[in-house]
């Protein structure tokens, strides 16, 4: 079966001679030193283009944009305003570790589906520790 490269669609199914022949190089020499400097000039690196990178203040403040967040960051207003200063904390100290922990891993849908699971734990946790203080 003789695969042309019309275009390069379905490379993967191409000969290599065809291949060789569509890019206009020889498979045991390669290309020239002049050609290869033409084509630099020309198409540039093969590289892939550097992705936009997103400050780490940026992620940190946008790992706070979470409603389950704002639900923590209530609670512990209201905990602070009922004088339970060590749940206010213990919240506070929580949505710190939430953030922290968002801005170094990155957040997906994946992610974030387990993170939420991580909140249920954490807030467990912290209704644990308060009935043992209280």
């Amino acid at each position: 079966m003789e695969a042309k490269v019309p275009h390069m669609d379905n490379v993967e199914y191409a000969l290599v001679e065809d291949i060789s022949e569509y890019f206009h190089t020889h498979l045991t020499t390669g290309l020239s030193s002049i050609e290869s400097r033409r084509r630099l000039e020309l198409y540039g690196y093969n590289e892939l283009p550097k992705s936009k990178s997103i400050p780490i203040w940026k992620r940190f403040v946008d790992s706070l944009k979470n409603p389950l967040m704002a639900l923590l960051f209530v609670c512990s207003v209201i905990s602070f305003a009922l004088q339970q200063h060590a749940e206010g904390v213990a919240i506070l100290i929580i949505i710190m570790i939430n953030a922290i922990l968002t801005t170094y891993t990155g957040k997906g849908k994946k992610r974030k589906e387990g993170w939420d699971t991580v909140y249920m734990y954490l807030i467990m946790l912290v209704v644990f520790f308060r009935e043992i203080l209280c």
